[in-house]
């Protein structure tokens, strides 16, 4: 419920601001309106392999979020790069700390992160999950892609589920003691 009212509000700390309210709920069903909300969602989707981390603050103070340090390091200053839903000037590195201004360019860098040096394009993505939602129709002939990928879609049904052509898969990983996982899944 915390996610659903973040993404529809902006949470308790951010409902003042309309770029936070991303998602409306129209008769009942959550849904993205915005073009550029969608755009922006595409280009930042992907799974994050943790690598060497680096703080990113405002120069005046403030805390902007982390980011990974070999993205940081092919940055010069005056390079705008999009963290956190804002377009942020790097300016330098001081105490392992990335130091960022608000820009107001149009134009951005998008972040590179390890697990996302293999994205799939969103036409790429649309089209696997209505091939993949066309094909769990008994009635029709699997792809030999799609039989290559099906231990994949198996474990994943498996462990949590395969989202539909119009469903949306959030799944969170919490850290247990002495460093086991356990999973808790939610599927919209």
């Amino acid at each position: 419920m915390q996610i659903l009212h973040f993404i529809t509000e902006g949470g308790n700390a951010m409902h003042q601001y309309d770029d936070f309210r991303k998602v409306e709920v129209i008769d009942g069903l959550y849904k993205i309106n915005s073009r550029k909300v969608a755009m922006r969602h595409r280009m930042h989707i992907g799974t994050i392999v943790s690598d060497a981390m680096m703080k990113v603050q405002f120069i005046g103070g403030g805390y902007v979020g982390v980011i990974e340090e070999y993205f940081i390091s092919r940055l010069e200053p005056g390079d705008v790069f999009t963290l956190a839903g804002r377009n942020l000037e790097f300016v330098l590195i001081k105490d392992m700390t990335a130091l960022v201004r608000k820009s107001t360019s149009k134009k951005s860098i998008v972040p590179s992160w390890n697990g996302g040096r293999m994205p799939l394009s969103a036409n790429l993505g649309r089209k696997l999950r209505e091939t993949l939602n066309r094909t769990t129709d008994h009635r029709r002939q699997a792809t030999e892609e799609l039989k290559a990928l099906k231990p994949l879609f198996d474990l994943q049904q498996q462990l949590s589920k395969v989202p539909k052509e119009n469903e949306l898969l959030i799944e969170h990983i919490q850290t247990a003691p002495r460093g086991r996982l356990s999973p808790l899944r939610l599927s919209v």
